[in-house]
Order: C-alpha cells, then structure tokens, then sequence
C-alpha cells in the first residue's frame, strides 16, 4: 500500500507555477527524501498533502484517503518553522498539546515520557524551552508530531538553522524512527546524511520531480576511498602496487580506485601486519551530490531549451501507477572504469571474520587510539542565563508574553480545529 500517491498535481500561486504535472509514490514504511533548492515547492507540497492548501488539478491521495480532514489525521508533520512559547516546560509542553487530542489522563502522560525518551530529550523533560538549542527544539518538534503515533510523519527542512553536530544528532534521531518502521517524507534544500536514512531521494524542480535514485545505489558509487597513514616505506608502497593497478600510493596514503571488499581486506591486512597506523579512511566520491548537481544542470538545459524535455504524460486512468523518473547513473570515474554492481557478499564465516575489512580497520584505529594522549578534561560551561550566556544572542530575555499573540500551536494536533490550523499556516 502507498502512503503517498500524487498524479498530475498543478498548484499555481499569484500566478506563478510552483507544482506542474507533479507525480509522486511513497509506499508505506518507506523513507523518501525531497531535495531541492528554496523557493521551488517542497513546502507546498507538503501544504497541499496536509490539506491547508487545495490542488489546482491531480489527485492527491494518504493512505488511499482523499479528504483533507481524514489525511491530515494521519500525519504528523515537523514544520520548517515552529514557534514555541517558551515558557514551557518541555513536558508540560507536550501535555499541552496532547491534551488538544484524543489522549487524556494517565494515558497522555505516559505517551509523553515515551516520547521525550525517544527524541532523548527525557532528561531535560522539567526545564524550560527558553533554555533549549535549536537542536533540542527540533526534537521536541518531533517529539510533538509523535505523540498520537501517526503512520506518516512529514518534516519540512528539518535540518534548517542547525549546527553540523547536531544535524548528525538529528539524522541518528530519525533513523532509529525508521528502523522502527516509520514511514516518512523529508523535504530539505540538501544534506548528505539523506543517503544514509532514506530509500528513495528525487530532486523536485521547475515544479515537478526531475530525477530519481535509490539511497542504495548512491552508497554503491562511494566505495572508492583513501586512505590516510602516518608513514610508508618505499618497500611497502611497492608491495601495495603489486596488488592491482587500482592501487596508487603515496608516503602518507593509500588510495583504491575502482575498490572492491577483497581489495580492501588486501590493503589492510599488508598494513597491520607491517605496524602502519591508519588515521582515517574516507570515501572520495559524494554520490548525492553528483546526483543533485547533475540533475539541476540537465533541468536548467531544459529550461534553456539546449536539451529536449520528455513529452508529458497522457491523461491516466483512476489506478495509473507513473512511471518512476529517470534512475541515476553516475557517470565514470576519470582513468577508470566506474564499479560494477555485485550482489551482496554471503555472510562471513566466524573462522574468517578476523580479515574481514571491517575488523582489520578497526585493530588498525585502535593502534592509532593507543598512541592519542589522554584527553584533558573539558572547561567548565558558562552559567545558564548570565550575561555570557552563549543563548542569550538566540533566546530574547523572557518577558510576560501575550498569550494569544505569541504561542502558536503546530497544525499536527489531528483533533485540533482545523480553521485555527489555517490561521498558523497562514
């Protein structure tokens, strides 16, 4: 069953096109991530799929459910930009806001510590949201669209405004959700960390989805990779180039380009044998970014009309499936030929998991770990809401609020009044 099927989807807003022919599939229980630049209709996608905004023609349908009402109960939704009223505790937050629901009494309270334990926000539960990063506000955004177990949770640019670490914390965050089998549909401008948690990624421009790959292929394409030592003998270089003309190396590194499993057990095990310390392995290719480079570069040929576009696609009958876009094929490596696909490897006997490469990289780092000094202890944080309190160019001082001015709920309440949820999308 499909959680998400879009056909022929047009939304013109002040005359402007922002979604044209869109066609679109999530099955349930999948990730699918959709890439994009500002401006080009992620969030009206994700508006029209909510119900806040109306299609101008296609069909849009969640879980087979066509009326807005009915789909938007089934969604929990992360908005780009939630407002929270900062007064609140977390916990009394979420009580909050769950109370507008159909949960109630001890039932609601102990959904609540179900989910702040599993955005890892349990911790800060009694202190107040005027103390949170941005990072701890995303997750208790999260934790809010969770809250009434939706089978669909939609995050609108999630990643915006947020440190790199705690863009890292947040992908870890949602990949758990998926693990646990949470369908979902993450629109963001970009971020690497999608190849790891999504199934599928396409690329929406001039208003429709342009191209499409599998997270899996994408990670395939990443295996040529570099590796970074601390010192190589003339001998061992040339050991290490007898092995195959894929191996090039330097004083300090060693790079495998095309790279395969046996290569890299190969390389490792000539290493640990000879006492080489490996600083770091890194991969030499970024496979989505490729992926999105190319596929902004061939719409904008289209635009420019240097390239022809695909014919649109005659009217469809009520259960038309689209086609799926143009699958992603990365182009070849220079002075190589690009990796071919090979099913996955059987699993590795225990007799012979010690050379897998794997467990010699890691008796290779934990060689480098012997040799890092103890860290030093780090320096104590600055007090909380003193004057060089690092949120206080953030967080404004707390002040009476005007409550009916400043708290603005998020529209995923299922049960919440649905003019009040125009009024904040508004």
């Amino acid at each position: 069953m499909n959680a998400i099927e879009v056909d022929h989807l047009t939304k013109i807003i002040n005359g402007m096109s922002l979604l044209r022919d869109l066609h679109l599939r999530v099955a349930a229980g999948e990730a699918y991530g959709l890439i994009g630049p500002a401006g080009v209709g992620k969030s009206t996608l994700v508006h029209v799929l909510l119900g806040f905004l109306h299609a101008d023609t296609g069909t849009v349908r969640v879980f087979g459910h066509t009326t807005p009402d009915t789909a938007r109960a089934l969604i929990g939704f992360v908005p780009e930009r939630a407002a929270y009223h900062l007064r609140f505790h977390a916990r009394e937050y979420l009580l909050y806001l769950g109370g507008m629901g159909r949960l109630s009494g001890r039932t609601l309270r102990r959904r609540v510590d179900e989910v702040l334990q599993q955005v890892g926000l349990a911790t800060a539960a009694e202190r107040s949201l005027g103390s949170f990063s941005r990072g701890m506000l995303q997750r208790l955004g999260i934790a809010q669209a969770l809250l009434n177990r939706p089978p669909l949770l939609i995050l609108d640019d999630p990643l915006t405004m947020l440190l790199e670490q705690e863009q890292h914390e947040l992908i870890d965050l949602l990949v758990s959700l998926r693990q646990q089998g949470q369908t979902m549909l993450v629109c963001t401008q970009y971020a690497q960390g999608l190849v790891y948690l999504c199934d599928r990624i396409g690329v929406l421009a001039d208003g429709h989805i342009v191209a499409e790959a599998t997270a899996h292929d994408l990670r395939a394409y990443a295996n040529n990779v570099r590796l970074f030592l601390d010192q190589l003998t003339p001998a061992l270089r040339q050991q290490l180039r007898m092995l195959s003309p894929a191996v090039t190396t330097s004083d300090n590194s060693v790079t495998l380009r095309p790279n395969n499993h046996r290569l890299q057990a190969q390389v490792l095990r000539i290493l640990l044998d000879n006492g080489v310390t490996v600083l770091s392995l890194r991969p030499l290719e970024n496979p989505l970014e490729r992926f999105y480079v190319d596929a902004m570069r061939n719409t904008a040929m289209v635009r420019s009309g240097a390239i022809q576009s695909p014919p649109a696609p005659a009217a469809a009958p009520p259960n038309y499936a689209p086609p799926a876009p143009p699958s992603y094929a990365p182009p070849p490596a220079p002075a190589a030929a690009p990796p071919s696909y090979a099913p996955p490897a059987p699993p590795v006997p225990p007799a012979v998991q010690a050379a897998s490469p794997d467990g010699l990289l890691s008796q290779l780092l934990a060689q480098r770990e012997e040799l890092q000094p103890a860290p030093q202890p780090a320096s104590p944080a600055p007090p909380i809401g003193g004057e060089h309190d690092p949120r206080a160019s953030i967080y404004p001082e707390k002040s009476e609020p005007n409550h009916e001015s400043t708290y603005q709920h998020p529209p995923t309440t299922p049960e919440s009044d649905p003019s009040a949820t125009h009024r904040h999308d508004a």
